[in-house]
């Protein structure tokens, strides 16, 4: 699930690096982009050691998500991207914060403390950029 998530908020990031029409949201999605890369790309490592293969495909609820961004006009594409964000980040650290009180692995505590803030921070600047 992380890995789906991660993924889909990195073809976000790319949306709205592209499609947003305020500057300041568009340098959001390209910051959640690159985030989300190195994310994966601890994800997919720590996967590896653990003898998980992880899918590169999306599951056809993110493909939603992404096919919906994508097609969102112009004109009211912001708000809408926004609220996506908010939410799915809002899911993610719910997510994480279970993993973080539940798991006695001490690689995936390190992984999960390492980017919850991020999660939150990025939360918080989307938010932000609601006001």
């Amino acid at each position: 699930k992380t890995a789906q998530n991660g993924a889909t908020e990195v073809k976000l990031g790319e949306i709205g690096a592209k499609k947003a029409t305020r500057k300041e949201v568009r340098d959001f999605g390209d910051m959640l982009a690159t985030d989300h890369r190195k994310m994966n790309d601890d994800l997919k490592a720590l996967a590896k050691k653990k003898g998980v293969t992880l899918s590169d495909t999306l599951d056809s609820k993110h493909q939603k998500k992404i096919d919906d961004i994508s097609s969102t006009a112009s004109d009211s594409f912001d708000k809408k991207y926004l609220a996506c964000l908010v939410e799915s980040h809002q899911t993610n650290i719910r997510k994480f914060e279970k993993i973080q009180k539940s798991t006695q692995d001490s690689d995936l505590q390190h992984f999960v403390a390492q980017y919850l803030p991020a999660l939150n921070d990025h939360e918080q600047k989307a938010r932000s950029l609601q006001k």
